[in-house]
């Protein structure tokens, strides 16, 4: 048989004149004095923020144009003397004789923008600037004896990819290097992977010739103008780089004192898509013209997705609810050697404010 405590539970509703009673007569039950207390939770859509390549990219060298990255690399000089050129070059006092044949190799390395550790290549070209006070023609040093001067361009070395290649022959009636004279020739490089070493090497043939006066102080200059380079995605050295998080705007004002007096606790949840592979140690910052800044250290994975989750206390999050012109911001450093990267990379960031409200 049931007590009336436990008969109470399963009376229909009754009006309020007889529930008094009944609680009155009902002496040996407990009676609630006060209402019952729940925990809700209160979840907040935020303005996704962002960390764009440009973050990424050097301070000067790489930038977006076209839908692809534009690189520039550096001026290659090949700077060589007759002696250094032609060992049997001697000083002939003032006196033309005959011109000693030589063959020689020559090279030199250029760089692609400081922190490029590579690119793909859609298109490039070079100049070459080559200014002859020899003497002489070196390819064309008399009838019927003709030379050649081949320059080809190497990624990283002589054993690379072979990126462009161009002999001036002075078989050819249109190619020659008069003497005190500056020949220009374009070259285009081919498509692919380019690595931050760019490897020039000139190789000159010349056949005895005509008699000249020879001083092996005399020069041949080479300028090798590289790029800009026209890339649809880099390899970047960014291993403690500095980025920064674009503001958003919280837009918590119209949040009133009846949710922030009831707050427990809260948590700011970042659901992360990063496509550079690398992680960032990032400081993110709650800030306000109505209060101090909330700054709270966070690690971003380097994985693809991830989610993080900010913790602050109710005291935390009563100084910002319910203000005006509330920003999440940030800034940090990069975790990690290289990133792979394309114009239109960026790490993108949806936050979500969880809030766990206590109702009564």
């Amino acid at each position: 048989m049931m007590s009336p405590c436990s008969q109470l539970g399963f009376r229909a509703p009754l009006e309020r004149p007889v529930l008094l009673i009944v609680l009155a007569a009902l002496s040996g039950c407990d009676v609630p004095t006060e209402l019952p207390i729940f925990d809700v939770r209160w979840v907040v859509p935020i303005e996704e923020t962002s960390i764009s390549v440009d973050e990424l990219l050097p301070a000067t060298g790489v930038i977006i144009s076209g839908g692809n990255f534009v690189v520039d690399a550096d001026t290659v000089f090949l700077n060589e003397t007759l002696g250094s050129l032609c060992a049997a070059c001697v000083d002939s006092g003032g006196f033309a004789v005959p011109k000693p044949v030589f063959d020689t190799v020559f090279t030199q390395t250029g760089n692609l923008a400081t922190d490029v550790v590579s690119v793909q290549l859609v298109s490039g070209s070079i100049s070459l600037a080559i200014q002859n006070d020899l003497g002489f023609d070196p390819i064309r040093p008399a009838a019927g004896s003709p030379g050649t001067m081949t320059v080809t361009i190497y990624d990283v070395d002589a054993s690379g990819r072979q990126l462009s290649q161009v002999t001036l022959d002075g078989a050819v009636l249109t190619d020659s290097l008069p003497d005190g004279a500056l020949t220009t020739i374009p070259l285009n490089f081919a498509p692919g992977t380019v690595s931050s070493t760019i490897f020039a090497e000139i190789d000159l043939d010349s056949p005895a010739g005509d008699a000249v006066v020879i001083n092996p102080n005399n020069r041949l200059d080479i300028t090798v103008a590289q790029g800009p380079f026209s890339v649809s995605s880099a390899t970047l050295d960014v291993d403690s780089l500095s980025v920064d998080l674009d503001p958003t705007n919280l837009d918590v004002q119209d949040i009133d004192t009846s949710i922030t007096d009831r707050i427990l606790t809260g948590s700011l949840i970042l659901d992360i898509q990063n496509p550079f592979g690398v992680g960032v140690d990032l400081t993110v910052d709650i800030s306000g013209l109505a209060f101090t800044t909330i700054s709270k250290g966070v690690t971003v994975s380097s994985l693809g997705t991830s989610s993080v989750s900010i913790l602050y206390t109710a005291a935390e999050l009563q100084r910002f609810l319910g203000q005006a012109n509330v920003l999440v911001s940030g800034s940090g450093t990069v975790l990690g050697g290289q990133a792979m990267v394309t114009p239109t990379d960026e790490v993108v960031i949806e936050a979500t404010l969880d809030i766990e409200l206590e109702i009564s």
